[in-house]
């Protein structure tokens, strides 16, 4: 069983860390002795959906969710996985090659609408890219990437 002290050294390190880490940089930051229970611990916040993780040809890493808020003249490219109409936010998911990033707008905003206009009739797993401007016309580009 996880040991929740473990389990949040982990977690805070893997939300202050910008890119991926392997197990051996995580069992060091994080105080742990063994190599194998460091694995363990990061392979139950995987199960538990609290991290996301990959296997590579040099081991495992790992790396929190991410979630952002754009800033004018910021674009972020992915695929889409997810759009959650909260009470008061609007969250978009879009996978990455190494991080899923939730990008959070404010409901009543003039960009969350646009999103949801023009995600509402396109699958999951298409590729989309996002332009967040500072013109109050166009406050959010948004294209759907048809081609590779």
């Amino acid at each position: 069983m996880i040991r929740e002290r473990e389990k949040e050294k982990i977690l805070t390190f893997l939300d202050a860390t910008a890119d991926p880490v392997d197990i051996e940089k995580i069992r060091k930051a994080c105080g742990i002795d063994d190599w194998n229970t460091a694995l363990n611990y990061c392979l139950t916040l995987l199960i538990e959906e609290k991290i996301s993780g990959r296997e590579t040809s040099e081991g495992w890493i790992f790396w929190a969710h991410q979630e952002i808020r754009l800033q004018p003249w910021q674009e972020v490219i992915g695929t889409y996985e997810a759009l959650e109409v909260g009470e008061d936010n609007v969250i978009l998911t879009l996978s990455r090659t190494c991080r899923n990033l939730k990008i959070n707008f404010v409901k009543s905003s003039a960009e969350a609408k646009k999103l949801t206009q023009t995600l509402i009739n396109t699958a999951k797993g298409t590729k989309i890219a996002l332009l967040k401007t500072d013109d109050p016309q166009k406050p959010l580009l948004l294209r759907v990437l048809t081609q590779p």
